[in-house]
């Protein structure tokens, strides 16, 4: 299975002109529900709680190993799509 989680920079969201975060996260085949999970995060100040994203993280991560991650982030974004790295590794 693929957990494909996109962290947006400071203030953006869809249709604030839109990063590449954002478009790489439109172009994602959101269908394939059963093999492949995506997830979109906002920039910091839409008042985003990230412990719901580390539950939903560390909830899917108890599955077979295998499983492929993949962190995308513009500005703080990748900054928090960098520390989630660190913290899986």
């Amino acid at each position: 299975r693929n957990l494909i989680l996109c962290f947006d920079g400071t203030a953006k969201y869809f249709n604030d002109g839109n990063t590449n975060v954002i478009r790489l996260f439109q172009g994602l085949d959101k269908m394939k529900t059963d093999n492949q999970l995506c997830y979109y995060q906002p920039g910091i100040g839409h008042n985003f709680f990230p412990l719901s994203l580390a539950l939903l993280l560390f909830t899917y991560l108890l599955s077979p190993e295998g499983d492929k991650i993949c962190l995308f982030g513009f500005s703080r974004g990748a900054y928090t799509a960098r520390c989630l790295a660190g913290m899986l590794h």
